[in-house]
């Protein structure tokens, strides 16, 4: 769950840094709207993408096609580099786990099992 909560946040992040430096109105809720409705599997893109494109064709048609593009350019980031990464079994675990460094690792001796008898 927190892989996609992950995703969802980034997506907004990205989908406001895009729609502000194309001067869409109101881009902050519009990014929020499609980081939310990014959780809906299969339609979720076509639905968060929706209420940009309406206000784009609404109040600045010229930007419409900028949109589309920044919409699209940002699903595949998400498809193809920020899914892997995030959703990786036991990404977010590893990330947050403390380890030692490979040559501390190796130097450790083994401790001998207790009840075995030798030989």
């Amino acid at each position: 769950m927190r892989g996609h909560l992950t995703l969802m946040g980034a997506l907004a992040v990205m989908t406001s840094v895009a729609y502000s430096l194309l001067g869409l109105p109101a881009a902050l809720l519009l990014a929020l709207l499609a980081g939310l409705v990014a959780i809906v599997p299969i339609v979720g893109p076509a639905l968060g993408a929706a209420p940009a494109i309406l206000v784009a064709v609404a109040l600045k048609p010229e930007v419409l096609p900028l949109v589309i593009i920044a919409y699209v350019l940002i699903q595949i980031i998400e498809g193809n580099v920020l899914v892997p990464i995030v959703m990786t079994p036991g990404a977010i675990a590893r990330s947050r786990r403390p380890s030692l460094p490979p040559a501390a690792r190796r130097g450790r001796p083994r401790e001998p099992q207790r009840g075995c008898s030798p030989g």
